[in-house]
C-alpha cells in the first residue's frame, strides 16, 4: 500500500494510473475512523489548493502535494466502490477545491486528477436511478454541488 501511495507522485501517467487503482483497492479494506483520519493528514500534507504565481514550489513538495491530491482523489474513488459510506461527504469536500486550480504545472496535474475522481464517481453513482438517488440522499446540497463544480468537462484530449 505505501509504495502504491508513493507510486501516486511519479511523473508518468500510467504509472500513476495503476497506482490509483491499487491505493483506492486498499482504501476500501480500512475502517471509517482511520480515513477520516487519513484525509485529514491528506489535507494538511497537500497545503491549499490555490497557490499564487509568484510561490516557488521544489521539486519535493510537487511530489507530495501531488501525492496527497492524488491519494484523496482516491478516496473518493473508494468511496464510490463502497457504495458512499459516511465519509464520503468529508472525502468530497476535502478533494474538490483542488479541483480549480488552474496554474499550469503541478496545479494543473492535481486538477486533473481531481476532476478524473470525481467524473469516476459520478459516472459510478449514476449509472442507475436507483443508485444516483440513494447517492443524493446521503450528500449534502453543498456536496453535491462541490461535485458538480469540479467534475469540469470530458475530454478524449486532455
Amino acid at each position: 500500500s505505501l509504495a502504491a501511495e508513493r507510486a501516486l507522485g511519479l511523473a508518468k501517467p500510467e504509472i500513476r494510473t495503476a497506482a490509483r487503482s491499487s491505493v483506492a483497492s486498499f482504501l476500501t479494506l480500512e475502517a471509517e475512523a482511520e480515513l477520516v483520519v487519513k484525509l485529514k493528514n491528506l489535507k494538511v500534507l497537500a497545503g491549499p489548493a490555490t497557490r499564487k504565481a509568484t510561490d516557488a514550489v521544489e521539486a519535493d513538495e510537487a511530489v507530495t502535494f501531488c501525492r496527497a491530491v492524488s491519494a484523496m482523489a482516491c478516496m473518493l474513488l473508494a468511496a464510490a466502490d463502497c457504495g458512499v459510506p459516511r465519509w464520503s461527504g468529508q472525502a468530497i469536500q476535502a478533494v474538490a477545491p483542488y479541483g480549480k486550480t488552474g496554474r499550469p504545472g503541478i496545479q494543473e496535474l492535481a486538477r486533473k486528477e481531481v476532476q478524473s475522481a470525481i467524473q469516476a464517481f459520478l459516472k459510478l453513482q449514476q449509472s442507475s436511478q436507483t443508485s444516483w438517488t440513494e447517492c443524493q440522499q446521503k450528500l449534502t446540497p453543498t456536496q453535491l454541488d462541490l461535485l458538480n463544480d469540479n467534475k469540469g468537462k470530458l475530454s478524449y484530449f486532455s
